[in-house]
Order: C-alpha cells, then sequence, then structure tokens
C-alpha cells in the first residue's frame, strides 16, 4: 500500500511559531517571503496567515504517496501541512516561501514558479530542503502547481477537500 512516509518523516520535529511575512515588490514584481526585503523593493509587513492562492487540497501522482493532503491555516492562523490517514493526520508548520526557495523549486522542475508554502524549519534543522507547494502558470496563462517534498517530487493537482 503507497504511504505518505516521506512527509511522516518529518512531522515530529518541527514546532509551530508565528513569523512575519514580507511583501516586496521591485520592478513592478511582487514575492511574499520570511525575511525583510532585500535591494531596492519597497516592502510592507503582513500577518504570517497571509498565503491565499495556495490553501487546499492536493492530491499527486508519485510513488509513495497516496490519498490527499492539505495546506490550511491554523485556528491560531498559522499555515500548516496535513496528510496521512484521516484518523491520525500528521502536520508540518508551514510558511510563505522566500524567493530563494522558489527559485531552487523553479529550477527542479524547470518550471517558472511565482509562489509556494514551504516547512516552516526549526532553527536547529541541518536539512532545511524548501519542502512544501509551489504554483507558477504555463506559457498559456494556466495555474502549475508542484509539490516538492524530500523523496519525492511532482505536479500537484487540486482536489475537493474531505
Amino acid at each position: 500500500m503507497k504511504r505518505l512516509a516521506p512527509l511522516a518523516l518529518l512531522a515530529a520535529a518541527f514546532p509551530a511559531s508565528a513569523n512575519d511575512v514580507f511583501k516586496c515588490v521591485t520592478n513592478g514584481r511582487t514575492v511574499y517571503q520570511n525575511t525583510p526585503c532585500e535591494g531596492p523593493a519597497v516592502q510592507k509587513q503582513l500577518k504570517a496567515d497571509r498565503t491565499g492562492a495556495l490553501l487546499g487540497c492536493y492530491t499527486v501522482d508519485m510513488p509513495g504517496f497516496e490519498g490527499i493532503f492539505e495546506v490550511k491555516r491554523s485556528d491560531k492562523g498559522d499555515l500548516r501541512l496535513e496528510f496521512g490517514d484521516p484518523a491520525r493526520r500528521s502536520q508540518l508548520p508551514l510558511k510563505v516561501a522566500t524567493t530563494a526557495e522558489v527559485k531552487l523549486v523553479a529550477e527542479t522542475f524547470r518550471q517558472p514558479l511565482t509562489e509556494g508554502v514551504s516547512v516552516r524549519w526549526d532553527e536547529n534543522s541541518r536539512d532545511k530542503r524548501p519542502i512544501g507547494v509551489y504554483k507558477g502558470t504555463d506559457k498559456l496563462g494556466q495555474e502549475q502547481l508542484f509539490a516538492h517534498f524530500i523523496a519525492a517530487n511532482g505536479p500537484a493537482v487540486r482536489k475537493a477537500c474531505p
């Protein structure tokens, strides 16, 4: 039976915390990130629960995954990734992906990406890969979604949440 085992390995070690989100506008391009803007950007500090387009449920057609995972807000407004058996859902804390994380994942998939949500790593974590869900558009302006996990990566498809 396929499982969400690659995500389950991550679930135990990451306490959620509320960090600020920064809206950075440079040369007309808007990016949301969890660090202050760099260079000549116009900056606005936002609440951590600002994500918009990536909240929802997804499936991914890749080995080792079955079922639906969800990007959602907690009761406190923090972002989280929920996955696994409905009776015992695992959770990982998320944040708005930084520009560097979005760029790295875009290079991985060889697709232009504009935003994402990634695991909010504990400051003592050694391996801080950009694990999460990312969004862009194709040449026709159609939404493109990607799941970027430790053991597997692939296109994500929005599904109705159970």
